[in-house]
């Protein structure tokens, strides 16, 4: 008992090392209101599925977060227009965070959705390289 719990103490930081951020969507964004997926984001997840050719079902919460309230990446403590954090469950997963302006900005909507479909916080899956063809923002 006590090695199994060892084990998972040891492996846990590279367990969440595979995630953008495991936190709660209110620690980068305390204003952050969820809100239902709409048929447009179930459209842009759509083309984004097939343009890439990977088809998680879409699983993510999304939230939006009004105007002059923070959100804030984690991993540089900077303001952020959008933000995937992921928690454990998988492709297709986690909250993706937008600003109100942004709800709306499919480029960068679709950024987010990357980060959930391919389930991780970097850049450097070759998926990223269809930014300009599938229609989303590819910079990190």
């Amino acid at each position: 008992m006590l090695r199994s719990r060892l084990q998972l103490l040891l492996s846990l930081p590279l367990w969440c090392a595979a995630c953008h951020d495991y936190l709660a969507p209110t620690d980068a964004a305390p204003a952050a209101v969820a809100i239902p997926v709409s048929s447009e984001y179930r459209r842009w997840w759509g083309e984004l599925d097939d343009c890439i050719g990977r088809h998680p079902l879409l699983a993510a919460q999304f939230y939006v977060v009004p105007e002059g309230e923070p959100l804030t990446d984690p991993s540089t403590g900077q303001a952020a227009e959008g933000l995937w954090i992921g928690h454990g469950g998988g492709p297709g997963s986690g909250d993706i965070l937008v600003r109100a302006r942004s709800r709306y900005r499919g480029a960068l909507l679709k950024h987010e959705m990357m980060h959930a479909i391919l389930y991780s916080g970097d850049h450097h899956d070759p998926a990223w390289q269809l930014a300009g063809h599938c229609g989303f923002d590819g910079r990190g």
